[in-house]
């Protein structure tokens, strides 16, 4: 993590802090600020690596990590930061990491003070893009998509037949408190890149997070990188489960600079057409390699 040894304390902070916002909890107990905890599925071992790193840099601590099974046989990973001056300074950056209304009713938690990532977008460019990919780490996704259509075209009086392969990149970041929301969009559009708020009527507010599919955006995100870390992509994903996201990452940037390669093609038949979705998902659905093992964990 070389990029860490650039950071000042403050900045070290506000990426704690972005962690703790984005997939952390923040205990307060009796009054006092208490445990920074991180929960994972058993894909996020490297993130917890991560956040080691960041308490031992910050505070010469170390977290406490235990591995937990539950009822239905899955695992999940359990790490703690006890400390209470640290967690102390983690509310001088924002007044709140609650994101959601728990036991609040809905108007109960809206008119209390939200939480807020306004400490960093007066920040370094460097610090920021850094900031913004942790959150994606701890809990965005990156999802390519290959779709065949069928389209009808008319010239010269006459109605033609076609077929379009359309492949898609979407960078999404779940987050449903909306004053998270809108300030993740500022953020995006300090780094230069457009972002939309997406929603989902499932969720407490209507709100699932914001999205990045525009391919010079999702383009200059993937050149920073992608993820922090080598955190495995989990079952969810059929298609990926167990390759990183960082992997995927380099592997979706690299059809920018493909040239057999583009993102919208016509064919006159849809047996061509299948050919080149198939030669596509060829490109993108793949094994871990070796340069990106998940084993090499920050």
């Amino acid at each position: 993590m070389d990029e860490l040894s650039t950071f000042t304390k403050k900045d070290l902070l506000k990426v704690l802090a972005m962690l703790t916002l984005s997939d952390g909890h923040l205990y307060i107990h009796k009054g006092r600020p208490r445990t920074v905890r991180l929960v994972t599925s058993e894909y996020g071992k490297a993130q917890h690596s991560f956040f080691n790193l960041l308490c031992t840099k910050l505070f010469d601590r170390k977290i406490v990590t235990r591995i937990k099974k539950l009822e239905n046989g899955k695992k999940i990973i359990i790490s703690d930061l006890n400390y209470h001056k640290g967690v102390s300074e983690l509310l001088l950056l924002s007044p709140t990491y609650k994101t959601t209304p728990g036991t609040q009713t809905k108007l109960e938690y809206l008119s209390s003070p939200q939480p807020t990532i306004s400490f960093l977008l007066k920040s370094s460019e460097k610090v920021r893009w850094f900031c913004l990919r942790t959150y994606f780490d701890f809990d965005g996704s990156i999802s390519p998509s290959i779709k065949l259509k069928s389209k009808k075209d008319r010239k010269k009086g006459k109605t033609y037949q076609y077929y379009q392969v359309q492949t898609e990149i979407e960078i999404k970041i779940s987050e449903t408190n909306p004053s998270l929301v809108r300030e993740l969009v500022l953020l995006c559009e300090s780094l230069g890149l457009k972002a939309r708020i997406t929603k989902d009527k499932r969720n407490w507010i209507d709100i699932s997070g914001i999205c990045i599919s525009e391919k010079k955006s999702v383009k200059k995100f993937l050149e920073q990188g992608g993820s922090i870390t080598n955190v495995l992509i989990s079952g969810k994903s059929k298609n990926f489960e167990n390759i990183s996201k960082k992997e995927l990452s380099f592997k979706l940037l690299n059809l920018f600079d493909d040239q057999e390669f583009s993102f919208s093609n016509s064919f006159s038949t849809v047996e061509e057409a299948e050919g080149f979705r198939k030669s596509i998902k060829n490109k993108i659905y793949f094994q871990p390699t070796t340069h990106w093992s998940p084993t090499h964990e920050t």
